[in-house]
């Protein structure tokens, strides 16, 4: 009851349908079958155990920013929406592994000017009804624009549609800058107002160093993996194991550059190994 409490009318609009969604979803059989099949596979060690760590890495967070008076009850509905998107990270990781300009891209995503005036669009939302009407209309256009940037034939029904969204947004622009205009005392809490707007890119910038950490084990698990599968001699499979964690260390970009060239060659003897891995890492010889 104190999270509904805390959603505004738009949040409560959006808990509504995907509920009806998924209601409806589970009255169909084949859907039905397939995502308790689903769910099924997903109840396994290999996924299990990275999120019940994540989990705690964000009960951490949550412990530390308390503890330093950044976080209270009040940030409880931020903090349960930003760890729905931090999940979907997680179940991304396969992407992250290889994209090495994620990190960089999620620090400066969260620095964007753009962010505040996101911000400042969320805090106020229009009556139940109206939004009820609203997010299903703005979803089926968003996923109508989606479709159509990938289909250059349909270069100006994209055109029509960004002038629709882009009229929603100055509409709620103009909207929220109304209410501000009416509710400026509360919104100039100074102290709740920027620790509402910083907390999800604190969150996010603090959470990145357990999402390279795991990038880094997949890709190793990966890497090892193959080195095994690849030579039948464990002595040496170890021997190029323990050779390229020292070459590599806690590097993810290393450890990619040596999945690429390590790992399915059968190797013969140490030198072999050296000899992979100085390529690997070192491809021009310079």
């Amino acid at each position: 009851m104190e999270i509904i409490r805390i959603l505004n009318n738009r949040e409560i609009a959006v808990v509504i349908w995907l509920s009806l969604l998924f209601l409806w979803a589970l009255s169909i059989s084949s859907v039905r079958h397939s995502f308790f099949g689903i769910l099924k596979a997903f109840f396994v060690k290999t996924i299990i155990v990275p999120l019940a760590i994540m989990l705690l890495y964000v009960l951490l967070m949550v412990l530390v920013f308390k503890r330093i008076g950044f976080w209270d009850t009040s940030a409880l509905k931020d903090t349960i929406l930003w760890t729905v998107g931090a999940f979907a990270t997680f179940l991304g990781l396969n992407k992250v592994v290889g994209d090495e300009s994620f990190f960089r891209n999620a620090i400066l995503d969260n620095l964007k000017l753009v962010l505040i005036l996101e911000f400042i669009v969320n805090l106020y939302s229009f009556n139940l009804v109206l939004e009820l009407v609203l997010v299903p209309i703005v979803t089926f256009i968003v996923l109508l624009n989606l479709v159509a940037k990938s289909k250059p034939e349909y270069k100006n029904v994209r055109i029509v549609l960004d002038y629709a969204l882009g009229l929603f947004g100055l509409v709620l622009i103009v909207f929220t800058f109304r209410e501000l205009s009416v509710d400026l005392q509360n919104f100039a809490t100074l102290d709740k107002t920027l620790r509402d707007f910083l907390l999800p890119a604190l969150f996010t910038i603090v959470f990145l160093p357990y999402v390279y950490l795991m990038a880094l084990y997949m890709q190793y698990e990966r890497l090892f993996l193959r080195i095994d599968f690849a030579n039948a001699n464990a002595g040496l499979a170890r021997y190029a194991k323990r050779k390229i964690l020292q070459a590599c260390h806690l590097n993810l970009s290393k450890v990619n550059k040596c999945s690429k060239n390590v790992g399915l060659p059968k190797l013969n003897g140490k030198d072999d190994v050296l000899a992979l891995i100085r390529t690997a890492l070192n491809p021009t010889g310079a």
